[in-house]
């Protein structure tokens, strides 16, 4: 969400219109080969390794975590019955992670498990009715076309890394010239 080349894979979930289930399908096929292995190598071999558990039974978690993270996109109802509200995201918590309003930017980061936000005090308490918070990506052109949404981010991405000259900062790190200015790499990745 907050490093441009990062966001120019993950856009193409928030840019849906409405808030329901196809938008919690609605993902880059780039983010999915990028991010997945990136999980599975970095995270979840090692710890079936370090603490002896079979790869099958993390595979199978990970796939239930996903579902879970799905199903935070429903309009159907706001929160989870009961006890597990106060574990899991609410489908209206995550409605507000995909807010364009101002003050619903940056909040409720937390995939499955609410503990992360309240950790790292990016949670969000709804502050109104589901109805009223409008979701999709400010400032942008909506498409339906989850492959034009991607095609119109990494257009965008281009431009701005003309405009700061990541290029040339990047052709001279690897020529050998370590005189860069370390601002024009700034939150590139």
């Amino acid at each position: 969400h907050k490093t441009r080349l990062l966001w120019t894979l993950h856009v193409v979930h928030h840019s849906g219109r409405h808030f329901n289930l196809s938008l919690g399908a609605r993902q880059s096929w780039l983010e999915r080969a990028i991010v997945t292995p990136l999980i599975y190598m970095g995270a979840l071999v090692p710890f079936c390794a370090l603490f002896d558990i079979a790869f099958a039974y993390l595979i199978l978690g990970h796939q239930l975590v996903y579902l879970a993270g799905f199903l935070t996109h429903t309009k159907s109802f706001d929160y989870w019955p009961s006890f597990f509200r106060h574990i899991f995201i609410n489908p209206i918590e995550h409605r507000i992670h995909h807010g364009m309003e101002e003050q619903h930017l940056d909040c409720n980061y937390g995939f499955a498990l609410k503990i992360w936000d309240r950790v790292f005090r990016t949670y969000q308490a709804p502050d109104a009715p589901a109805s009223e918070i409008s979701v999709g990506v400010k400032n942008q052109e909506f498409t339906a076309s989850v492959l034009a949404t991607q095609a119109q981010t990494f257009e965008e991405l281009a431009v701005w890394a003309r405009e700061v000259e990541v290029f040339p900062a990047l052709q001279s790190l690897s020529s050998g010239q370590h005189k860069v200015d370390p601002t024009s790499l700034e939150n590139v990745l």
